[in-house]
C-alpha cells in the first residue's frame, strides 16, 4: 500500500513540475453494488446499492488535440446491502418485519485516467476513461432489523487479512462532465461508471465471483498554475 502511494506521488510530482498545469480536489458520492457469479438463482442473495463517500486529489496535464492526462489518488467507500423482508399477520393488520446487512469496504485507489475536452476558455465538456487500482484498507458489516422502526443489531469489522479475501480491486472507469472557469482555476462536475474486473473472493475451489460496480457523482475545484 505504501509502495502504491509512493509511485503515484512521484508520478504526479514529476508530471506537475514538468508541465505545471492544474491540480485539484474532488468530492462526491459512490453508489455501489456487487455482481455475484457462480451461484444458482435460488442461492444468490438479493443485493441493493449502498451509498458511500468518494474523494481525492488529481492533476490535469494537457497533451495534444484536446487530450488530457488525468491521474487521481482517491478514497472510495464501496459495499452493498442485502435485505430480507416479510409480513407478520396480526389478524387485522400485517406488520412488516425485515432485516438487512450493510457491507462497507474502504479503498485507497490510484487511477491514471485520460480526458478528452472540447470547449473554450470559459467552459468545457469532457469525457473521461481509464483504469483504477484499489486496495481495501478496512471494512465493516452492520446488521439492522426492522419491526415498525429500524434499529441496529450489531456491527463487526471485516477480516480483510483472510486468505479468501482479495484486497486488490482492478476496475475500468468511464464518464462525462463539464467545467467552468472560476478565478485562477475551474469548477467541475462529472458522473462516472466503475466496473471491477477482479473478484473480492480468491478461493478457486468455490468458483464464485463477487465484483463491484457503481456509479459516482462528484464535483470539485482545480487550480491552474
Amino acid at each position: 500500500m505504501k509502495r502504491l502511494s509512493t509511485i503515484f506521488a512521484l508520478l504526479v510530482s514529476f508530471t506537475t513540475l514538468t508541465f505545471a498545469q492544474e491540480v485539484g480536489i474532488r468530492l462526491g458520492v459512490n453508489a455501489n453494488n456487487i455482481r455475484i457469479d457462480g451461484l444458482s438463482d435460488q442461492l444468490t442473495p438479493a443485493t441493493d446499492f449502498k451509498a458511500g463517500f468518494t474523494g481525492g486529489v488529481f492533476a490535469d496535464l494537457p497533451l495534444q488535440n484536446g487530450f488530457v492526462f488525468h491521474p487521481e489518488a482517491n478514497f472510495t467507500q464501496k459495499g452493498f446491502i442485502t435485505k430480507y423482508n416479510t409480513d407478520y399477520s396480526m389478524g387485522v393488520v400485517d406488520i412488516p418485519i425485515g432485516a438487512s446487512l450493510h457491507t462497507n469496504i474502504n479503498y485507497a485507489e490510484v487511477a491514471p485516467l485520460m480526458k478528452f475536452e472540447q470547449g473554450n476558455d470559459m467552459a468545457k465538456f469532457y469525457v473521461i476513461a481509464g483504469p483504477s487500482l484499489g486496495y481495501a484498507t478496512n471494512g465493516t458489516m452492520r446488521a439492522r432489523a426492522s419491526l415498525i422502526l429500524d434499529f441496529n443489531v450489531y456491527t463487526t469489522d471485516i477480516d480483510l487479512s483472510n486468505d479468501f479475501v482479495n484486497r486488490w480491486d482492478l476496475a475500468g472507469n468511464v464518464g462525462f462532465g463539464g467545467s467552468v472557469k472560476a478565478g485562477n482555476g475551474k469548477i467541475f462536475a462529472d458522473v462516472r461508471y466503475q466496473h471491477s474486473f477482479t473478484s473480492g473472493i480468491t478461493n478457486q475451489l468455490l468458483d464464485i465471483d463477487f465484483k463491484n460496480s457503481g456509479i459516482q457523482a462528484s464535483a470539485g475545484y482545480a487550480y491552474q498554475f
